[in-house]
């Protein structure tokens, strides 16, 4: 009695093989619309309330991945002085170099992600910023 036979069947359905493409083309059409897309989208026939929505979300979204990134670092430098306070130390460095090493590396980019993010929200409330210009023209 031999081996049962089964068919070759792909373990891929049909979405994760044209979801390639469909990431390609949304990361193509992302680029235009970021980088000041609005003559092709306006070419296209959009409406530009839509290109604004877009943007909007595309904003909001920068600013919830950033400020995520932020707490992330900052729960883990609140953490590594945690350790330093028990007394542990995490390198063989001086330990004035190891706080300022990552101080600087931990730190420093948890701030400028905070800041940029906090910056990405507020350029949603302020239409006179020159990255939503190009909407208010259209109108």
């Amino acid at each position: 009695m031999g081996k049962p036979k089964h068919k070759n069947k792909t373990k891929n359905p049909l979405f994760w093989r044209i979801f390639p493409f469909i990431l390609f083309i949304f990361i193509i059409g992302f680029l235009l619309l970021i980088s000041g897309g609005y003559d092709y989208f306006e070419e296209w026939g959009w409406n530009p309330d839509i290109v604004i929505v877009i943007r909007y979300i595309a904003t909001i979204i920068w600013a919830t991945i950033t400020f995520i990134l932020a707490v992330l670092l900052l729960k883990y430098f609140i953490g590594i002085c945690k350790g330093w306070r028990s007394g542990e130390r995490y390198s063989s460095l001086h330990v004035v170099i190891e706080v300022a090493m990552v101080t600087l590396f931990m730190l420093g980019p948890s701030i400028a992600l905070f800041l940029f993010s906090f910056v990405q929200v507020g350029i949603m409330f302020f239409p006179d910023d020159p990255y939503w210009r190009g909407y208010w023209e259209l109108k």
